[in-house]
């Protein structure tokens, strides 16, 4: 290891950083832990409050809100909405691939009713 002056003074520096931001950081580690702590909870009285309605109105739909979940695989909740921690690369690469996969999945399906249409003819043949 270097033992220059500059090098120790930026070591001691590096350390004293070290310290702050730790302290930072478990600091916010500790509130995450107990934003999620507080976010199961609500969740449990919410699922005993739909056991609740759905054990009172058995036959009646619960009235309890939907929540939207993201889907894994494209990262969106609704129609072309994205998290907000997704950079705008990454969106418009996923927008991409959506647009993508939607074509393939049109031509597909077209390739299947062109299939059908021809098995329909070949039978009607036959009869004849």
């Amino acid at each position: 290891m270097a033992k220059s002056i500059r090098s120790k003074r930026m070591r001691k520096l590096r350390a004293f950083k070290r310290i702050r931001y730790g302290e930072k950081e478990l600091a916010r580690l500790k509130n995450m832990v107990e934003k999620a702590a507080e976010e199961e909870r609500q969740d449990a009285e919410a699922a005993a409050q739909s056991e609740s309605v759905q054990n009172s109105d058995a036959g009646v739909a619960s009235s309890t809100m939907d929540v939207d979940k993201e889907n894994v695989e494209s990262k969106v909740t609704k129609p072309s909405k994205y998290p907000c921690w997704l950079s705008h690369f990454k969106i418009k690469k996923l927008a991409k691939m959506d647009r993508k996969c939607k074509r393939k999945e049109a031509k597909r399906l077209k390739k299947e009713q062109k299939k059908t249409l021809k098995q329909g003819k070949k039978k009607g043949k036959g009869k004849k």
